[in-house]
């Protein structure tokens, strides 16, 4: 993007940001992603916090997400979409996936929402 606070590994959330903003793409690259179980995996250890923050990828990283065999404490998410013109609104699927996968809202800024691992309150 020609902001780069913008850039984002969704053709999808660029174009959308395109369409919705004065911001333009002004490059295209593919770029291999990789699962955030096996990043969890190969770093041996659990971090008890994570943060995601991959613009217009949060709900599917998080969805992805094996909370049975890694179990953050807590989880901080963007759950605010990026629009200038209207201010944004809350991505409820994701603050209804965290929910289903029993984490509890601690506090949200907005444009992030704090969860935390119900088992650990």
């Amino acid at each position: 993007m020609d902001n780069p606070v913008l850039n984002t590994f969704s053709l999808k959330e660029a174009k959308r940001t395109e369409e919705n903003t004065n911001y333009k793409i002004i490059n295209d690259l593919d770029i291999e992603l990789i699962p955030i179980n096996f990043i969890l995996e190969e770093m041996k250890f659990l971090p008890s916090f994570i943060s995601i923050d991959a613009e217009g990828l949060d709900y599917e990283i998080l969805k992805g997400l094996d909370t049975q065999k890694y179990r953050p404490a807590v989880i901080v998410a963007e759950t605010l979409t990026f629009e200038p013109n209207t201010g944004g609104r809350k991505i409820e699927k994701i603050i209804n996936l965290m929910l289903s996968k029993n984490y509890e809202i601690f506090a949200d800024t907005r444009c992030n929402t704090i969860f935390i691992d119900k088992n650990r309150i």
